[in-house]
């Protein structure tokens, strides 16, 4: 198995964990992404002066969105 292969074998669980584990400029990318479309965080922080982290639950969900071509 290649890793390819291994990478959409995943599940979008598995996937936003291994994200927010190994690549933090792609959850910053991600997080900007959610403040965004949602104008505000979805794990509850509402002011955006304060800088929303990443996690699973945002990777999730920009995972489970439709697809910006600019993205």
């Amino acid at each position: 198995m290649t890793n390819f292969e291994k990478i959409k074998a995943m599940g979008v669980e598995e996937l936003a964990e291994y994200i927010d584990k190994h690549d933090d400029a792609l959850c910053d990318k991600i997080c900007n992404a959610v403040w965004k479309q949602h104008h505000r965080c979805p794990n509850g922080i509402d002011d955006e002066s304060v800088e929303c982290d990443c996690c699973v639950r945002c990777i999730k969900n920009w995972l489970e969105s439709e697809a910006d071509d600019n993205a």
